[in-house]
Order: structure tokens, then C-alpha cells, then sequence
């Protein structure tokens, strides 16, 4: 899936979606029901985590934009999760790279 333009992904119920993920624009991730994306990761745009669920990075992800945990929380599954290169912009702190404590709002990271 490529995202080349402002998108809004809210499912109805838990979902894990197995499908590599291109952010080239915006995305945002809202709801209240947990979301895992089991692709790739890739992009340089900005991916906004929105709502109360969950979002969990479950693949060996290449994403170079910005993630702005707005509100929930986000898990990465393996060490892979992350890109390799990363900073975080935010004034509350960096952002967890832990595989076993969710990352929860607010939370910023720029891939430098």
C-alpha cells in the first residue's frame, strides 16, 4: 500500500495486516481498536498515531519521516522495528525503542 496523500486509517475492530506500508505523505492511525502492520515500513513522510489503541510495528522497517504518537501507545515486535537512525524531537522525551514496553503519547521521532 502507498500512501500518497493525506490518509485516514481507522479500523473496526483489531487488525493485523501483513502488507508492506509506503508513507510518501500522511498518514494517520486513529481509533480505539489496536492496528499491526506485519510489512515493511517505508517512506519519507509523516505517520501520526492517533486514538486510544495500540499500533504495532511488527516488521524490519526502512521508514525515514516523522512519528508522532499523539495519543495510545505503539509496540515494535522485533529489534528491526525502528530504522536504524533515529532522533527524537520531542520536548517529553525520546521515544521508547524497547520490543517490551509500548511507547505511549506524547511521543515525536524524526529518522535522521
Amino acid at each position: 500500500m502507498r500512501i500518497t496523500g493525506t490518509t485516514l486509517l481507522d479500523n473496526t475492530s483489531a487488525l493485523v495486516l501483513a502488507n508492506d506500508v509506503e508513507v510518501d505523505s500522511t498518514l494517520s492511525v486513529a481509533g480505539n481498536n489496536d492496528l499491526t502492520l506485519n510489512g515493511v515500513l517505508s517512506g519519507n513522510g509523516t505517520l501520526n498515531k492517533n486514538g486510544l489503541a495500540n499500533l504495532t510495528l511488527g516488521g524490519t522497517n526502512t521508514f525515514a519521516g516523522i512519528l508522532n504518537i499523539l495519543s495510545g501507545s505503539l509496540t515494535a515486535t522485533n529489534g528491526g522495528a525502528w530504522a536504524t537512525r533515529r532522533r527524537s524531537t520531542s520536548a517529553a522525551g525520546p521515544c521508547s525503542t524497547s520490543t517490551a514496553t509500548p511507547t505511549s503519547a506524547p511521543c515525536k521521532a524524526a529518522v535522521t
